[in-house]
């Protein structure tokens, strides 16, 4: 059978039509309504919890955010690198690097001068370091100990084994004292007051300071480690220290000038002051007259009267009632009065004049009250 194309019967219907005369009727297409197709809406997958804070539970986005983390904190570790790379390797020893030690340790005994100086003083201060920073390598501390004696670097050494604690350093420096051979005596002495250990070497620098021995380069650190000594040591300790303050009084080994100057100035650390501490804490019957004395001058009159407390008792309760009872020296008894009634005597009323008085006074003790 002969298969005849489509358009070629379209045509000759077409004609057929035409040729009969009739109009072509036109055949009206229904307009179909379609209805739209509704597409389920995607669950929301981010919360908001607060301002601060979002809960994302699409997988991607998740993983999205943990890759960039990850690159984030690799470029930051990359940073921390490079940077401690560039510092000093004392400087990197204090942020935790351990890898230089040898390297620290050759700079520390053997290196140029200005590179040495810069790693000692490095070493020794906290501020910039994290706050568990320590000394902690034993050839590390060994090297440091080792350059006390050094002609250039001894200062630096010792300040860097006292500072940071080496283990070590208070044996080491007993030692070295009592040889009496180092030109830095008085550096070792005072960061062996810390370790408040060697009744020996308080023993040794007493009969330096008896017999006029005690070279004048050392005096202002004796008398500062004399103050160490007494907070860190015993009973026994403690007592010696008191003794030698005397004897550095009596000496007049700090002029009496000094002393008198501390009239109306702030309490501070200088040698005057270091050695009235010593005495008025740690010393005998033989202060009072001494406490009496500045008492009497208006030096330092509240650790004057604190320290005849100590020293004389239930007979200093009229001298503390004295100073409660004077507008102008009442904020001066306060101190004294509850050391006073705290260790000698709690039913001399001390409480009930300091009330009455501040109440009489009208002045600006109210908080130290």
């Amino acid at each position: 059978m002969i298969k005849v194309p489509n358009t070629i019967v379209l045509f000759i219907l077409s004609i057929f039509v035409f040729s009969c005369g009739q109009e072509p009727k036109v055949v009206k297409v229904k307009k179909v309504e379609t209805k739209p197709v509704l597409v389920p809406k995607e669950e929301d997958k981010e919360e908001k919890l607060n301002e601060n804070l979002t809960k994302i539970s699409d997988p991607e986005k998740v993983a999205e955010l943990r890759q960039k983390l990850l690159e984030e904190e690799a470029f930051k570790k990359e940073l921390e690198f490079e940077d401690l790379q560039s510092r000093s390797f004392a400087e990197r020893y204090k942020l935790g690097d351990t890898s230089i030690v040898e390297d620290l340790i050759e700079i520390l005994t053997k290196g140029k001068y200005d590179d040495r100086k810069e790693a000692y003083k490095t070493l020794q201060t906290r501020h910039d370091a994290p706050i568990d920073y320590r000394i902690r390598h034993k050839e590390l501390q060994s090297a440091i100990l080792s350059q006390i004696n050094d002609e250039k670097f001894g200062y630096h050494a010792i300040q860097l084994a006292g500072i940071m604690r080496i283990n070590g350093y208070a044996t080491l420096f007993e030692k070295e004292i009592l040889k009496d051979k180092s030109k830095n005596i008085g550096r070792l002495f005072y960061w062996l007051g810390g370790s408040g250990r060697s009744i020996e070497v308080l023993e040794f620098i007493e009969s330096k300071i008896k017999s006029n021995k005690l070279d004048e380069s050392v005096q202002k650190d004796i008398i500062s480690g004399l103050k160490q000594f007494g907070r860190s040591g015993r009973k026994k300790i403690k007592e010696k220290v008191g003794q030698m303050a005397l004897s550095l009084y009596n000496k007049k080994v700090v002029p009496a000038k000094s002393f008198d100057n501390l009239k109306n100035s702030r309490l501070g650390y200088c040698s005057a002051d270091n050695i009235l501490y010593c005495m008025y804490n740690y010393g005998d019957k033989k202060v009072a007259p001494i406490a009496t004395n500045f008492l009497k001058k208006g030096v330092r009159e509240e650790q004057s009267l604190v320290a005849l407390i100590r020293l004389n008792g239930e007979s200093e309760l009229n001298r503390v009632k004295e100073y409660l009872s004077d507008s102008a020296k009442f904020d001066i008894g306060l101190v004294p009065a509850k050391i006073y009634h705290e260790t000698v005597n709690g039913k001399a009323d001390i409480p009930k004049l300091i009330l009455e008085n501040l109440n009489k006074f009208k002045n600006n003790s109210v908080r130290r009250v």
